[in-house]
């Protein structure tokens, strides 16, 4: 008595199957290209963004990959990315982006969080030409310049920004003369 066995391929059919799935494989349309859109926006604190991916194939077709693709945040306290693609943004000011993944290719969409800091008073205030881009960037971003300072405490802001500490009592007399 023989029983069914779906498990058991003989030789024939496997060598068979094989060819078969080479040939999908080398006719199949190649990914050439991937994209997000929006690539880069600027989204209110708190607010939602939904990143669209895609995929441009050898045969000339292009297909929306959205629910296929792996999205990433680089900073997640600034914001949280979905498998669906939507990124929804904290309360905190500042740049973010987005990683996204398909078939190995990467992309990436930069969000500018601003927390709608009415910045243009501050910068003519403080006789600040807005033309550079890092205070562009920060005023895109809703964050203050800080007010021009003396050399101690210059010395002091970037001592604790670059090397998280205070300066030196010798770091302060070389730089105070």
């Amino acid at each position: 008595m023989s029983l069914f066995a779906p498990w058991r391929i003989n030789r024939e059919q496997r060598i068979r199957s094989d060819e078969e799935s080479k040939s999908d494989i080398e006719t199949a349309p190649k990914l050439v290209s991937f994209e997000i859109q929006p690539p880069r926006g600027t989204v209110k604190c708190q607010g939602e963004q939904q990143l669209k991916a895609i995929a441009r194939y050898s045969d000339g077709t292009v297909r929306d990959v959205t629910n296929l693709a792996l999205y990433e945040s680089n900073d997640r306290a600034m914001a949280e990315a979905n498998e669906r693609g939507l990124v929804k943004i904290s309360d905190i000011s500042g740049n973010v982006a987005v990683m996204v993944r398909y078939q190995g290719q990467t992309c990436r969409s930069s969000a500018l969080r601003s927390c709608w800091v009415r910045l243009s008073k501050i910068f003519q205030h403080q006789g600040i030409s807005s033309t550079s881009m890092f205070l562009r960037n920060l005023k895109e971003i809703g964050i203050p310049p800080s007010p021009p300072c003396g050399d101690s405490q210059f010395l002091r802001r970037v001592t604790l920004d670059i090397a998280g500490r205070l300066p030196t009592e010798d770091e302060n007399h070389r730089v105070s003369g």
